[in-house]
């Protein structure tokens, strides 16, 4: 049978069940201004991060367009195609804003180069703030995979398109007559 709780009892009971709920309360209180806290701090040091690379970025940033420039001009080479055919090979090449006289052509017995120089500019006031207009010297090197007859190599050079033709050094077939 259970226990009647006389007046005095029960007052203790509630009492004692309202200080844990305002313990627990308190708890989580606490630990919503540490989540608060902890989220502000984390907020700050982001912008922060975000404040450094911004000035960063923006104290370096003739830097950066060098290295842009700088890599434009590295990969800034003619464009070409290269067409085997099995008397000879026909390279195209795409060649912008110079003229013939600008355009050197090398060769040796499997290799091919092509040498173009462009005109710097110079600037009578301002600066740049993009440039990826090639400018300087660039080359093309293409290894073929057969010899080539250097003495017939011909070349044209006509609406920005360099077109050479290139013999191969075709080997004489023997036909061996087996006893």
């Amino acid at each position: 049978m259970a226990k009647k709780l006389d007046k005095n009892e029960a007052e203790d009971i509630k009492n004692n069940n309202e200080e844990e709920l305002n313990n627990e309360n308190t708890e989580k209180t606490e630990t919503d201004e540490d989540s608060t806290k902890k989220s502000k701090k984390f907020q700050n040091q982001a912008e922060q991060v975000i404040d450094d690379v911004i000035s960063t970025v923006k104290e370096k940033s003739g830097e950066i367009s060098k290295s842009i420039n700088s890599y434009s001009a590295s990969r800034a080479r003619p464009l070409v195609d290269l067409i085997e055919t099995e008397e000879k090979y026909i390279l195209k090449a795409e060649i912008n804003n110079v003229n013939k006289e600008d355009i050197d052509l090398e060769v040796t017995s499997k290799l091919i180069e092509i040498k173009v120089k462009f005109d710097d500019e110079e600037l009578e006031e301002g600066k740049y703030l993009i440039k990826e207009i090639t400018k300087g010297e660039v080359s093309r090197k293409i290894l073929l995979r057969n010899e080539i007859d250097i003495e017939k190599i011909s070349a044209e050079f006509n609406n920005s398109l360099l077109i050479v033709n290139i013999p191969k050094i075709i080997e004489p077939k023997h036909k061996v007559n087996i006893k």
